[in-house]
């Protein structure tokens, strides 16, 4: 993705998508649930680690479930770095699922019907307000994780930050910021995107997106 040139006054910030657990292989709904890194996702928060390099974060925001704060430790974290710059925010959560946690495709289309699925799946703005029975929608994740941002971005104004989320939350921001996309933006395990923000309008303008096998620059 080409853009034009940042502004002098702009906050540039990156977000990550945590790395894979044991219900990302199988395809299992997260949400909420907090589920740790498997073997395989430390070992590609730790290339993440690499991929940064020289990147250097002086406030690094973590949702507060396990998978992602552990990708902060392993992989966003500079080599030596004090933990301290770590900070929890349950804001950064990934959308909760309600009943749909824990559960699959399979199991969730005898109670949803595939057309409800298929709409859940979908980038397109009518999908927003769709939520699964007890969980939130997506728009109201997006509301929470936004203000996050900003909130953040206000108190560090000098500060390179990073903040750690999830797959869905990143993929409906993604989808937000550039809607001009035609195609689900899928973020894979440990992808980032870079975003600036206007400190004068508080607006969001995606840069790019990194895939997992992408050095970020």
């Amino acid at each position: 993705m080409t853009t034009t040139k940042l502004s002098d006054t702009s906050q540039i910030f990156y977000m990550f998508r945590h790395a894979e657990t044991d219900w990302n292989v199988v395809r299992r709904l997260q949400g909420h649930s907090d589920i740790d890194l498997n073997n395989n996702g430390e070992e590609q928060a730790k290339n993440l680690q690499q991929r940064l390099a020289p990147l250097h974060f002086s406030k690094i925001i973590s949702s507060d479930l396990i998978r992602a704060r552990r990708t902060a430790e392993l992989g966003v974290l500079a080599p030596g770095q004090d933990r301290s710059v770590i900070s929890i925010d349950s804001a950064l959560r990934e959308v909760h699922l309600g009943e749909a946690e824990g559960q699959q495709r399979e199991q969730l289309l005898p109670i949803y019907g595939e057309a409800f699925w298929s709409r859940w799946s979908s980038h397109l703005p009518d999908s927003l307000d769709l939520r699964f029975n007890g969980g939130e929608s997506k728009r109201d994740m997006l509301t929470r994780l936004i203000d996050c941002v900003l909130k953040n971005i206000k108190a560090h104004p000098s500060d390179r930050l990073a903040f750690v989320s999830h797959g869905l939350a990143l993929r409906t921001l993604c989808h937000y910021l550039h809607p001009e996309l035609t195609e689900t933006q899928f973020i894979g395990n440990c992808g980032a995107l870079k975003i600036e923000c206007s400190p004068l309008t508080n607006q969001l303008r995606l840069i790019k997106y990194f895939s997992p096998d992408e050095k970020i620059l």
